[in-house]
């Protein structure tokens, strides 16, 4: 079991659980805290985060370049995003991992996207049986 917690710094509720990121340049698992979002089909790293991955989000932008870019629509607006291959680390209590490669979406080096969480979307959580209740503090995900 993969165990995460609920944030309230920012006022509001959030189920929070920390991933391990690597990249081709970066082999060695960068752990940030990720929103758990049900309502994101795709995981998404904002600029903050991927000065954890040791590059500046605006030369990690340049470094994957236009043809990794992504269009996509939520609530009607389009969004320019860009796809990079990654490694997907999470670490179960008692010390197992689970480990696997795929891809997550990256951020523009745009103000508005500075001071939000990077997500976690079902991209990611349809591998787990997710459990939230926020009454008990539980934010647990469970391989399938």
């Amino acid at each position: 079991m993969i165990r995460g917690y609920f944030d309230q710094t920012g006022g509001s509720l959030e189920p929070k659980v920390q991933v391990g990121i690597t990249t081709p340049w970066h082999p060695l698992p960068c752990f940030i805290d990720c929103l758990v979002d049900t309502g994101a089909g795709v995981s998404l790293l904002m600029p903050e985060d991927a000065l954890g991955l040791g590059i500046q989000a605006e030369a990690l932008w340049r470094r994957l370049g236009p043809s990794a870019e992504v269009r996509v629509r939520p609530v009607g607006v389009s969004v320019s995003l860009r796809r990079m291959s990654c490694g997907y680390h999470l670490a179960h209590e008692g010390g197992a991992r689970e480990e696997w490669s795929s891809t997550i979406l990256v951020a523009p080096p745009e103000p508005e996207y500075y001071g939000l969480p990077s997500i976690l979307g079902w991209d990611v959580l349809r591998r787990f049986d997710l459990r939230l209740n926020a009454a008990l503090g539980l934010v647990m995900l469970d391989s399938l």
